[in-house]
């Protein structure tokens, strides 16, 4: 059954004021001689409807007190007159036609308001309908209208999730408590939400219930070699990588051809090989590690022992020889060996390249000992259902964060993919929104890095597969425009930079010029709310989370004199 607007129900007794000058299908300027709250909900007659319409800007303005006159003047007019000789104007935004509206169509307005047109404020009841949804299981709470303290509002998880988002403002604005406000309810609803945690802040950000943290661990086994060359430094060392990579194609080889028993001996068998190579040996291009790994495995288990060193000995048996190498695995030797030839560096000196080489493996397995991890199988067996899934970068550097998240990002999509098109056989089971912090740094716009990479592919493939991704950043002119632009849904705090500003406009088609210009004068927990994920263009005050978010700014003068009040009781303790 349609619902019919109806004045008495939906709109407050008080009055904005009236329409003036030139009006349009798009936005109106009301005069009005009180209060006008900016973000306050009003309903504008039309030519035959009823407009929805949002306060964007308040400019006030007095025909008496021009710019030009001297503060002598300007006093002698107040102190006779008074401030009540002025105009206040309101900028309003108008956003669907209401009968429409109620019945869950969103029709922006087809005819311009007629000069004259009064105009009043919406009433809560009215914007309840509109954007409290707390019987519907799709949408979850995140806080209240900003001007109308009194209705509460909800954003649609299921647009959250296939349209992804971003969370954009300035430090200390509210994006920490914003994200834990979302996280919290979509967990309570049994939900999955994987924050990649920069800094360490949701661990203890809500109650430990909701909570499961994953440590950001490393196995060397299961990257890519792209990633592997990343942790050991190799920028614009080619001579370097190409050696390193096939390194690991001979560790692949090796390992699989049961050469070594446990996958940890990785980076010892590394470092052995690297000394063979400097020894004199030469490396050879493994093109086919399977086939090799077989006819090793076979080999050793012919001759029980084998006492060459691990290299010297793939070296030999791929070259043919060896005396009790045999080609079983191969109809034509030569071809094989052909495929397998030595590796040959032009114009490489070998007596700086290798040491450098070592040195930076070394260094490697010093900087990220604490975590390494061989045993660290997969993502995917870790993450838990109606939990907040925090995985602690706290303690990496930004090249290894760069290789766990992307190595995750990677993982989450391919099982989600698997999921779907095995039609629900294989793969991971559930939807999920994955949290990139600072994704100005692992996403930038300026440089490569993998997470770029993969976040972009959640960005443009997740949606089919249920892969929500949330960009949060303080620096949204350094996040890379191809992966913010997918975000169609934005939650935009204070945010103050012009260069910041118009860079998230470019990204979003409803970001208007009056709504961009109100972003530094937001206050802390205010953000402008857009897209598919609300119904409309909002104004929020977001809710606090349960527990502070350790993100918040500390109170230093506080802390100081608590140390001083501790020291002082320790003291007259003693007495």
């Amino acid at each position: 059954m349609e619902t019919q607007f109806t004045e008495s129900v939906y709109m407050e007794d008080e009055s904005v004021g009236y329409v003036v000058g030139e009006t349009s299908t798009t936005q109106v300027v009301a005069r009005y001689d009180g209060k006008v709250i900016r973000g306050k909900y009003v309903i504008v007659k039309g030519e035959d409807k009823y407009l929805l319409g949002l306060i964007e800007d308040v400019r006030s303005r007095s025909d008496l007190i021009e710019d030009g006159l001297h503060t002598e003047d300007i006093k002698r007019i107040v102190e006779e007159i008074g401030m009540d000789e002025k105009a206040v104007y309101a900028k309003i935004r108008l956003l669907a036609e209401l009968d429409e509206l109620l019945n869950g169509k969103i029709v922006p307005p087809r005819t311009a308001p007629h000069p004259g047109a009064e105009v009043r404020v919406a009433s809560d009841e009215l914007l309840r309908r509109i954007f409290t949804k707390d019987n519907d299981p799709r949408y979850i709470r995140i806080g209240t209208l900003a001007a109308h303290p009194n209705v509460p509002f909800f954003v649609n998880l299921n647009q959250i999730v296939t349209r992804h988002l971003a969370i954009l403002a300035v430090t200390g604005a509210g994006k920490s408590n914003t994200v834990t406000v979302l996280s919290e309810r979509i967990a309570r609803k049994g939900g999955i939400v994987v924050i990649f945690d920069m800094h360490g802040e949701y661990s203890k950000a809500t109650d430990e219930e909701l909570i499961n943290t994953i440590k950001g661990k490393i196995n060397p086994n299961k990257i890519d070699h792209s990633s592997f060359v990343r942790l050991l430094n190799l920028r614009e060392a080619p001579k370097q990588e190409l050696y390193i990579r096939n390194l690991l194609k001979a560790w692949n080889v090796l390992y699989q051809g049961n050469f070594y028993k446990d996958p940890s001996d990785m980076l010892d068998a590394l470092s052995e090989m690297l000394e063979e190579l400097m020894g004199g040996s030469k490396l050879p291009i493994i093109k086919d590690p399977y086939l090799v790994s077989k006819a090793v495995d076979e080999e050793l288990r012919k001759s029980k022992t084998i006492h060459m060193k691990p290299l010297k000995f793939l070296i030999g048996f791929v070259k043919g020889n060896l005396a009790s190498a045999r080609y079983s695995f191969c109809k034509d030797p030569e071809r094989c060996m052909s495929a397998m030839s030595v590796l040959d560096v032009p114009g490489t000196d070998k007596n700086s390249t290798l040491p450098s080489l070592m040195i930076k493996l070394e260094d490697m397995k010093e900087r990220y000992k604490e975590i390494i991890d061989f045993a660290f199988n997969d993502i995917i067996d870790k993450i838990e259902k109606g939990k907040i899934n925090v995985v602690d970068l706290s303690t990496v550097d930004e090249d290894a964060a760069d290789v766990i998240v992307s190595t995750f990002l990677k993982r989450i999509l391919f099982e989600r993919k698997r999921y779907v098109q095995s039609g629900g056989t294989e793969g991971f089971k559930y939807p999920l929104l994955v949290v990139l912090e600072e994704a100005h740094i692992l996403a930038p716009r300026d440089r490569s890095t993998s997470t770029k990479h993969w976040a972009a592919r959640v960005a443009r493939e997740g949606r089919k597969f249920g892969v929500g991704i949330c960009l949060v950043s303080q620096r949204p002119k350094n996040v890379d425009q191809d992966t913010l632009s997918q975000a169609n849904n934005m939650i935009i705090l204070r945010l103050i930079e012009p260069s910041d500003q118009k860079h998230v406009q470019a990204s979003s088609e409803s970001l208007s010029d009056d709504l961009l210009s109100q972003l530094p004068s937001l206050a802390t927990g205010e953000g402008v709310v857009l897209g598919p994920m609300t119904t409309l263009p909002a104004l929020v005050k977001i809710d606090k989370a349960e527990k502070k978010v350790i993100g918040a700014d500390i109170d230093v003068v506080k802390e100081w004199q608590n140390e001083e009040r501790v020291e002082v009781e320790d003291i007259w303790s003693q007495l």
